[in-house]
């Protein structure tokens, strides 16, 4: 399973880390730095430096990864990085690595020094307190910024919706006209059944 998971966006930790850990499933996750937002490298500015992710981007969806609620938590391990003698990165990358479920995450460094900046976490071990104090200023299961984002529009699912339960009722109709039992089931309570399903489906897509 490949998801983002963050110290922006933890909400994989809601039902995709536990049905990866029920199912013995690997679970690999994307974007462990906020896109370079959970790095330390960004400043309270409208403006972001020219020539970063979030200082030359245009795509308005992207833009969302990225605001004041993501530099509070950097705020926040700034405070553990000092500790521990490392770089924002290495903890934000360190909290993820050591998440329950978590297999590997992926990395995107740009240059040798991110690279080797990013490989540097392996040797940083978080202690009980520093959890507990991450999970104060990131909410297990909470999000500051959008990078989860596998719902898609109600529409795309209303055909073919529509188009099982024509199917369905088709059958019925047919296995009714052929003499075939369905033991209690009936033509007249299977529509209604599908009827009410699809009034509960629509109402929850408007």
């Amino acid at each position: 399973e490949q998801s983002p998971f963050n110290l922006a966006d933890r909400r994989a930790e809601r039902e995709h880390i536990q049905m990866c850990k029920t199912y013995d499933l690997a679970f690999i996750p994307w974007s462990p730095l906020g896109g370079g937002g959970l790095t330390g490298k960004y400043v309270r500015t409208s403006k972001q430096e020219t020539g970063t992710r979030f200082g030359d981007e245009t795509d308005t969806k992207k833009i969302k990864r990225f605001n004041l609620e993501v530099l509070n938590i950097t705020d926040g391990l700034s405070k553990i990085s000092n500790n521990n003698n490392c770089s924002i990165a290495q903890v934000a990358l360190s909290w993820v690595m050591s998440q329950n479920g978590v297999t590997a995450p992926i990395i995107g460094p740009r240059t040798m020094e991110q690279l080797d900046d990013n490989i540097g976490a392996i040797n940083i071990k978080l202690s009980e307190k520093e959890m507990t104090f991450i999970d104060e200023i990131a909410k297990p299961g909470s999000n500051t910024a959008d990078f989860f984002e596998a719902s898609f529009p109600c529409k795309i699912f209303v055909a073919s919706f529509a188009n099982i339960i024509l199917s369905l009722l088709t059958f019925f109709s047919l296995s009714q006209i052929l003499s075939i039992s369905f033991g209690s089931i009936s033509v007249k309570k299977f529509k209604n059944l599908f009827t009410s399903l699809s009034s509960v489906f629509l109402q929850n897509c408007q």
